[in-house]
């Protein structure tokens, strides 16, 4: 019985194929003589895997294997997909056992061995690791060149590389500038923001642009921005206030940004360590964020009409023209025209002259609500005038005096905007004394004929 196990043993042959894993290298040698790799060093990971040569039937096979402690942290675990493995590696011996026969393929991996090298693993030094194999019924295997072998490690030494320059370039993109944007019908615009450097020496970095085609939209910084060093770079983020569009209001909130620039590995390579974001009272926040408004300016009319009332059979009553002049201010920003029929009163408003007869009316378009407006009429002999005015939801009155100069002062609302001024005709003034050119020239004729008669009577009495 033990001379067939003897000769079955005989047919067996086993090989190890060695592999050591380096920087993502994989090099395998077959088991004739021992073998020396070139590529492990402090710190590689090293794998010894045991494969079959032949194919072969085996219930079981033992195996025991030392290694150098100054060469290895250990020896690590040792694994196997087809065998069972009874004994932790670390031992110094394994049993991988079937539990019955298995037939063994050429080219089988029966087990692997994983290990590190030491951080003693020193220059120019040669250390092993070996592996004796022997079979589940202890025959003696020593007899036969393949059981055992040899693995011999030697340290090399890494290529040397040439310093370089540190990378200074610091990719700022995680950091972004959020704009919201309040309101609705506004037409594409471009907000713009900066970023002006506070510490010494920090970078410059150019303004950044945000297109208003959302409700909410965000721009980053560079990708790409050089330091000069490691440390703390204080920025403060601040939004360009644009008036050429006086529908916009701008958010005019200051923000203080400190960048933690800092090297990471041995060249002194920079990256972004930290980044700290505060408001204007010295808050931190969580973002850059800055919100606008869009409101249009709302437009509106106002209407001036004429009414002409009183007492006597005045023929200038119907056709006579009364003299006005009204001066508008818009609200602060505020850049467009107003029309009146075929004439338009330019921005900053000119004062506007015009006439109205009794029954006639006059509008005023294209005026931007929130605009004050002062209607004056020019005082009348026999005429005292009065306005009613209208403001949206808003009515007054204005009282004016006897021939005197009548003011309107008002603003125009959204809504319904009008003036409507009446003059009263009367021949009797508020004092009650009868005030009429026709009578004056009466009296004054008389005056005069009675003034003649007097130095006629002196003349004739003279002579007597």
């Amino acid at each position: 019985m033990k001379t067939m196990k003897k000769l079955m043993a005989c047919a067996v042959a086993l090989v190890m194929v060695l592999t050591t894993v380096f920087a993502g290298m994989t090099t395998a040698y077959a088991a004739d003589a021992a073998v020396e790799l070139q590529t492990a060093k402090s710190g590689d990971n090293v794998t010894v895997s045991l494969v079959a040569k032949s194919d072969f039937n085996v219930g079981g096979l033992e195996g025991t294997f030392s290694y150098d402690a100054n060469a290895f942290t250990s020896a690590g675990e040792v694994t196997s997909d087809l065998l069972e493995v009874n004994e932790n590696a670390s031992t110094g011996k394994i049993m991988l056992d079937t539990g019955s026969n298995l037939d063994i393929k050429a080219g089988d991996v029966l087990a692997v061995w994983t290990f590190t090298t030491a951080d003693a693993f020193a220059k120019d030094t040669d250390y092993t690791f070996t592996f004796q194999l022997e079979d589940a019924y202890n025959f003696d295997l020593d007899s036969y060149d393949w059981a055992e072998e040899t693995l011999t490690v030697t340290y090399n030494e890494p290529d040397e590389v040439e310093p370089t320059e540190p990378n200074k370039v610091v990719d700022l993109s995680d950091i972004t500038i959020t704009k919201v944007i309040e309101g609705e019908g506004y037409e594409t615009t471009t907000f713009t923001f900066t970023v002006t450097a506070v510490t010494d020496g920090a970078p410059a970095i150019e303004d950044l642009t945000i297109a208003s085609d959302g409700t909410s939209l965000s721009v980053s910084l560079p990708s790409e921005v050089e330091f000069p060093n490691g440390g703390v770079f204080e920025y403060t983020v601040a939004e360009v206030q644009d008036a050429t569009d006086e529908a916009w209001t701008y958010d005019d909130a200051t923000f203080t940004l400190k960048l933690e620039i800092e090297p990471y590995n041995e060249n002194g390579d920079l990256k972004l360590d930290a980044v700290v974001v505060s408001d204007a009272s010295g808050e931190k926040v969580d973002a850059i964020e800055f919100t606008n408004k869009y409101e249009p300016t709302a437009f509106t009319t106002l209407t001036v009409k004429k009414v002409v009332e009183g007492e006597g059979d005045n023929p200038l009553y119907a056709d006579k023209e009364f003299s006005f002049t009204i001066t508008f201010v818009a609200p602060e920003g505020v850049t467009e025209d107003i029309t009146v029929g075929n004439d338009t009163i330019t921005a900053p408003y000119e004062t506007y002259e015009f006439t109205l007869k009794n029954g006639d009316e006059l509008t005023f378009e294209n005026i931007p609500v929130g605009t004050t407006y002062t209607l004056v009429e020019s005082g009348e002999e026999y005429y005292t005038g009065a306005a009613e005015v209208v403001s949206g939801e808003t009515k007054s009155s204005v009282e004016g005096e006897y021939a005197a100069d009548l003011t309107v002062n008002g603003t125009a609302a959204d809504g319904e905007n009008g003036v409507t001024v009446t003059n009263t005709y009367s021949i009797t003034p508020p004092t009650g004394v009868t005030i009429h050119s026709e009578m004056i020239v009466v009296m004054a004729l008389v005056m005069v004929a009675l003034l003649g008669s007097f130095v006629l009577s002196r003349k004739l009495r003279r002579t007597r």
